[in-house]
């Protein structure tokens, strides 16, 4: 923003009036160097030696940039650059405080250039705002950029083909498809790097459907950004948006979980409410209507942890059984049948259940003594059996012990071993699986080169690792940039996330 003074404005129609007619000059000129007078610049102008400063062109920053706009939580370099013309000083500045920052620089003209270290930051999301001040006589003009260090990672979330995180700072990040606005950025463009979610702070849950993404934020409501064909945001519209939009009418949230068209709500008091396509019943309400508010799902209490599939829904119940409702096409409602239903029914034979998560057409679960059962379609092999036949029961997944967590993606799944190891069985067209190859497989094999894990999540056809070390790594389909190391080229062993 520039100030400048009555006499400056004053001189600069001054010097207007001289270029036109350089004779001017030589009427009164003690008069111009009094109210003028600061430093003599020469214009090539037939006639004129030398006109005030304040009538040389006028004091202007431009083009300042601060590179990256970005950096993680381990910190980086940040180039500062501004283009400055007639200016007799110049200076960078920073808040909060940065060592090395000097407090002045050399630049009456050209390009002033200065790099700056961001120490690191495990702690909250913050930003540095960059400053620089230059001046000329009683002109000055300042600019400014910022640059946000995020918080600690805390959390991984993989949709159709986006993934997101969260922080510490309460903060999100989204990369990879973002067709229907499911980046939540404020724009329709795929990114294959971490974008901020526009407006989105006090963020504590994070999950990604098919190309919807939904966030638990304070006083247990729920934000949703992205494709609304179906109502799947809530917001009682079927309009999509680019950026977070308030589930309608819902408090009290303590977990949420996305499918392709539909999402749900635990609640406090342990009820689930859902919203969006209903037309396998996957709402759960007894109708197969679809509704873009939350309905609650039938005869449903007790619930301790939900998951969503592409058409189904399962919730844990205090009982440490499963309840299932949706589309049942290939068995995974688990109730030994092939029927759908659009109220909960009981998964058959399963108790101890510690956790779950739901595929597009399978469902997996963590039982008592850490093995893992699944059910439902199984063309890739994603129910880990040795064998490619759908089960409408569970089926216990071969040679595997030691289970954390369990993740479920389109038509594969992977554990997370209590050795902080990942293991993955099924489709492995795009290298989803992480061993190195694109051969599916029908039991579980080792993800590669990938130890320290924290938690994982399966996207559509990829898949991600939290690190023990707040870094993120993701490996498998990559033609929309979900795996967010900068390029779309798809990945059978784990690559590093940027800028996290």
């Amino acid at each position: 923003m520039a100030t400048v003074y009555r006499e400056e404005n004053f001189c600069h129609s001054l010097s207007m009036a001289i270029l036109e007619s350089p004779k001017r000059l030589n009427r009164h000129p003690n008069t111009w160097a009094r109210l003028c007078g600061a430093v003599a610049v020469v214009f090539a102008v037939s006639g004129v030696a030398a006109l005030p400063a304040s009538a040389a062109p006028a004091l202007v920053v431009s083009s300042f940039s601060a590179t990256p706009t970005s950096v993680g939580t381990s910190g980086g370099a940040v180039s500062l650059s501004a283009g400055v013309q007639s200016a007799t000083t110049c200076t960078f500045s920073v808040s909060p405080a940065l060592v090395g920052l000097p407090t002045s620089m050399g630049c009456q003209s050209g390009t002033a250039n200065q790099q700056v270290s961001i120490p690191a930051n495990p702690g909250n999301a913050r930003s540095f705002t960059f400053t620089v001040t230059a001046k000329t006589g009683n002109t000055t003009v300042t600019t400014r950029a910022v640059v946000v260090q995020a918080g600690k990672l805390l959390g991984l979330s993989g949709g159709g083909s986006h993934t997101c995180a969260r922080f510490n700072g309460g903060t999100a990040k989204c990369w990879g498809n973002n067709g229907y606005g499911g980046l939540g950025n404020g724009t329709n463009d795929d990114s294959n790097t971490p974008v901020t979610v526009t407006g989105l702070t006090g963020v504590t849950a994070i999950n990604a459907g098919g190309y919807d993404t939904c966030a638990l934020v304070p006083a247990g409501t729920v934000k949703c950004w992205g494709w609304n064909s179906a109502g799947q945001l809530g917001n009682s519209t079927n309009t999509s948006s680019n950026t977070a939009v308030t589930v309608t009418g819902l408090t009290g949230v303590t977990a949420i979980a996305a499918g392709v068209y539909h999402t749900c709500a635990l609640l406090t008091g342990g009820t689930v409410k859902c919203w969006g396509d209903n037309s396998a019943g996957e709402l759960g309400n007894g109708t197969n209507t679809s509704s873009n508010t939350p309905v609650t799902v039938t005869g449903l209490t007790g619930v301790t942890a939900i998951a969503a599939g592409a058409t189904h829904t399962c919730a844990v119940l205090t009982g440490k059984t499963v309840k299932c409702w949706g589309y049942n096409g290939n068995g995974q409602l688990g109730s030994g049948t092939t029927v759908s239903s659009n109220t909960p029914v009981t998964v058959t034979g399963l108790t101890g259940v510690t956790a779950i998560d739901a595929g597009t057409s399978h469902t997996c679960a963590v039982v008592t003594g850490k093995s893992v059962k699944c059910w439902g379609g199984n063309l890739n092999g994603q129910l880990g059996n040795g064998t490619n036949t759908d089960a409408t029961t569970p089926v216990t997944v071969t040679a595997l012990a030691g289970v954390k967590a369990i993740t479920a993606g389109g038509s594969h799944t992977c554990a997370l071993l209590t050795d902080a190891t990942t293991k993955c069985w099924g489709n492995n067209g795009n290298g989803q699986l992480g061993n190195g190859t694109t051969v599916s497989s029908n039991t579980p094999v080792t993800v590669t080169a990938l130890a320290g894990v924290k938690a994982i999540a399966a996207g559509g056809s990829h898949t991600c690792a939290l690190l023990n070390n707040a870094t993120a790594k993701c490996w498998g389909n990559n033609g929309s940039g979900q795996l967010g190391n900068g390029t779309n080229t798809d990945a059978t062993t784990p690559v590093l996330v940027t800028g996290l």
